[in-house]
């Protein structure tokens, strides 16, 4: 594992906190573009989101070169100012990506003086919400404060996201520019997702062959109760002591038809709305109202199956379609932005952008905290 990938780690547990202070004016202004101010705070933040991304994609392309022998042995320091990306150095890499991420800013919010996209107060408050939770529950503020980002800035820079989820619906949601036909989302769903009941039991630790033939054994006799008529709601509640009361859902058009079910998705799928399973071709290819018991690959827990129509209810069409639209059309659209703004004039305050320099960003602060959480 290298290192980057080490001390990344340790911003979403929480060993310790440091609050250090870059020396620069916020507030001056590090570019004008078309017209919109930059401020140095901003630019700041961009530039460590950037090289961020980057040193997880040198990571990613190592990993990816690497033999499986060779990837579970400890490996040096990745010297990441030595690589290249698209043909440039790693540091004129990470600047580009900053200029095009200022750039992106300055469009959204063009967007927005225009009243091409705007947030509602429940939007923007969400947003609120989450950049707080990132700061300050996931440990964010680790790598920002080091270098001198102040959460008002990180808070305005996570708005952006908002406001590029905003201007993706007005191109590719219904009614927009680019509309994407209701049936291509259908067949994406139908596709790439399926529904299933699912009850898994994990194997205790250093379980013995004959423990996990009991689990297994047990699953049996609920699969021979489904096939013989009991729902699998009696079974489940069963299974979990609980009471059927303790399992009701509230009925009505944001509640499935169905209680506990799941919606399935291959286990490389990056997805916010189904959960990836290794599982997933098996089930896929069971007929509805079919039961499988299966395995997982590292034998440490066994799964019943009951395979559920995910066309039968219109509830995981809504609740999915944010997500399908992006696996279609994100790849599209930063393409399209990247278009809409590489003409953009640029004027660049090189006092300021000057004391930013992509070798000086610190991640200390991460390392000591990644050494702090091994020794405990």
């Amino acid at each position: 594992m290298k290192i980057f990938k080490k001390i990344i780690s340790a911003v979403l547990i929480g060993c310790m906190l440091f609050t250090l202070c870059a020396c620069h004016g916020k507030d001056e202004v590090a570019l004008t573009i078309e017209g919109e101010e930059i401020k140095s705070a901003l630019y700041l933040n961009a530039l460590v989101d950037c090289d961020s991304e980057a040193k997880q994609r040198v990571d990613e392309e190592i990993a990816a070169s690497e033999t499986e022998s060779e990837s579970t042995e400890e490996t040096e320091e990745t010297d990441y100012y030595s690589k290249t990306l698209d043909g440039l150095s790693f540091v004129d890499y990470v600047k580009e990506k900053t200029l095009e991420r200022c750039k992106e800013f300055a469009f959204y919010r063009k967007l927005v003086d225009e009243g091409t996209i705007k947030l509602d107060d429940e939007e923007k408050n969400n947003a609120t919400y989450y950049a707080q939770l990132y700061w300050y529950q996931y440990g964010y503020a680790y790598l920002y404060e080091a270098n001198g980002v102040s959460f008002d800035t990180y808070n305005e820079a996570f708005l952006y996201s908002y406001y590029s989820n905003a201007y993706f619906k007005h191109l590719y949601g219904e009614g927009g520019e680019k509309e994407v036909p209701a049936k291509d989302i259908k067949d994406n769903l139908l596709e790439n997702y399926t529904l299933a009941h699912v009850l898994t039991i994990t194997y205790e630790d250093e379980a013995t062959d004959d423990q996990k033939a009991a689990h297994k054994t047990k699953l049996e006799g609920y699969e021979k109760r489904l096939k013989a008529g009991e729902t699998f709601e009696k079974i489940y509640t069963e299974h979990n002591g609980n009471s059927e009361e303790d399992h009701q859902h509230a009925e009505g058009e944001d509640a499935p038809k169905i209680q506990h079910a799941t919606v399935l998705a291959d286990k490389n799928s990056e997805t916010q709305v189904a959960t990836p399973s290794a599982d997933f071709d098996a089930v896929y290819d069971m007929k509805v109202g079919e039961t499988a018991i299966i395995e997982n690959e590292d034998k440490t827990s066994i799964t019943l199956y009951v395979k559920l129509d995910i066309s039968s209810d219109e509830y995981y069409l809504k609740q999915l379609t944010d997500e399908i639209l992006y696996n279609l059309k994100n790849e599209e659209f930063q393409k399209y932005v990247t278009e809409k703004t590489k003409d953009y004039k640029i004027e660049e305050n090189t006092f300021a952008t000057n004391r930013f320099d992509v070798e000086d960003i610190d991640y200390s602060v991460l390392e000591q905290a990644y050494a702090t959480q091994q020794q405990q």
